[in-house]
């Protein structure tokens, strides 16, 4: 996955906002809160992006075995994984954690922020 295709995927996503911080990255978040983070490449628009983000405990599990993904080394609690540019996971695979990423962070807002947002769960 790209950065241009990591953007898009973020974008899609309910209430997202991307910031650029920590040197370049591309920050998505909800409600305020991060959900993903995007590298861009240092070679060309096309190359892997590695991103990080945030799984439940079971795909933690499971997924840092994958070739090129591991636990996230600036964020050690919660979850969070890297998906390096040797990641050999399918595009639309990767979509789905990254959605999976977002609907964690909104469950963890306050009820408040979440009304706010208009993301109650019905």
């Amino acid at each position: 996955m790209n950065l241009a295709q990591f953007d898009s995927c973020c974008s899609a996503l309910p209430q997202s906002e991307m910031v650029i911080q920590w040197m370049g990255s591309h920050v998505w978040k909800v409600g305020g809160k991060v959900f993903a983070i995007g590298v861009p490449s240092a070679e060309t628009p096309d190359a892997p992006c590695p991103f990080t983000i945030k799984t439940d405990e079971m795909a933690f599990g499971f997924l840092r075995e994958e070739t090129g993904v591991g636990p996230a080394p600036h964020l050690p609690r919660g979850n969070w994984l890297r998906f390096g540019e040797d990641c050999q996971i399918d595009a639309g695979d990767l979509a789905g954690y990254i959605e999976r990423s977002h609907a964690l962070i909104v469950a963890a807002l306050p009820k408040a922020k979440r009304a706010e947002l208009g993301m109650l769960a019905n």
